[in-house]
């Protein structure tokens, strides 16, 4: 378990991801065998890493806002945060949200959600948005807007709000290119505030 932990604090500090087969080969090097000493396992281990982009710049003239939401299982505080930058990697504003939630799904879709009446409210016409809960964005490029009854409200904002642009993906993005949308959203939750 501590090298599964300490590979992902790699992936998350550092930008770097290790192979699976040496995370595996580390662990299997550290057991010990009881029987027969002799017996221990030969393992080489070759540690490869690889960086992974902090952020890609959305297309010419569009924005990109990257969202996370956070919530706190031992209670209903939830916080989002959402991060907006041009396509020359500039950035434009970046938000915080105190949202009473009763889930992680939640607390991610209510923040998609203000981030595009944000984008709104700026007028902005071509828009990326970018989140690491994979499920809600393929949930919402299916145009599958149902949902319990939490949810359910803040899909059928997020469909209004589709059809106030001209273009708008959304794309799923790995944890650890989304940092800066996930600090904000912490923040939003342990300060029980807004910040824009």
């Amino acid at each position: 378990m501590w090298l599964v932990w300490t590979s992902r604090n790699l992936i998350v500090h550092e930008g770097k991801v290790e192979e699976p087969t040496s995370i595996l080969a580390r662990a299997k090097a550290m057991l010990s065998v009881k029987k027969n000493q002799s017996q221990l396992l030969k393992i080489s281990t070759i540690t490869q890493t690889f960086e992974i982009p902090d952020w890609i710049s959305p297309p010419m003239d569009w924005i990109k806002i990257n969202c996370d939401g956070s919530w706190n299982i031992d209670s209903v505080n939830g916080g989002g945060g959402f991060v907006i930058r041009s396509h020359r990697h500039q950035f434009v504003l970046a938000e915080a949200i105190y949202i009473s939630c009763g889930s992680a799904e939640e607390a991610e879709i209510h923040t998609i959600k203000e981030a595009m009446k944000k984008t709104c409210e700026r007028k902005d016409q071509q828009v990326v948005i970018e989140s690491n809960v994979e499920g809600i964005i393929q949930k919402i490029n299916r145009k599958d807007f149902n949902g319990n009854h939490r949810t359910q409200i803040l899909f059928s904002d997020i469909k209004y709000l589709i059809s106030r642009f001209r273009k708008m993906l959304f794309t799923f993005v790995h944890g650890t290119s989304n940092g800066a949308a996930h600090n904000v959203a912490l923040w939003a939750k342990t300060n029980q505030t807004d910040m824009a």
